[in-house]
């Protein structure tokens, strides 16, 4: 192998292991917020996508995961190891875990989701959409619902 080579494997190697490094040590909160246009400051993931709650939902109950591919639609927001970005109120943080095991967060006790159908981060189109015989409202900093 070359000398080239050999340094540009090493250079290769060096990002892989601080891209794994960051994430390890929990990289971006998993709740952010976003300024969302007539909504106001809303929660969004990591990535940008906004944060859904289910009006069908009770306090920290999951009612998705008992209708069929509710779940597949609106999968839920997991726990990462940075859980709260600046403007995020921490003690309202909470997490349930499924009837599947899966552990989803909370927030002022309503159950969290992304949507599939969302096509890029900070997108709206969805928030209060009518789906699986509820609506599905944002989350204002607040724990509030936006509707």
């Amino acid at each position: 192998m070359s000398r080239i080579t050999t340094i540009a494997l090493a250079a290769v190697a060096c990002v892989a292991l601080s891209a794994t490094l960051a994430f390890a040590s929990g990289g971006k909160p998993v709740l952010q917020l976003h300024s969302e246009g007539k909504f106001g400051k809303v929660l969004v993931a990591r990535n940008g996508y906004t944060i859904y709650a289910f009006d069908k939902d009770k306090r920290n109950k999951d009612a998705c995961q008992g209708i069929h591919a509710c779940l597949s639609a609106w999968p839920v927001v997991k726990p990462g190891a940075v859980l709260a970005g600046p403007g995020i109120d921490k003690s309202l943080i909470g997490q349930i875990k499924l009837k599947n095991g899966t552990k989803q967060l909370t927030y002022a006790g309503h159950a969290l989701y992304t949507y599939a159908g969302d096509a890029e981060p900070h997108e709206t189109t969805y928030i209060n959409y009518l789906q699986f015989g509820a609506r599905w409202p944002a989350l204002s900093a607040a724990g509030k619902l936006v509707k």
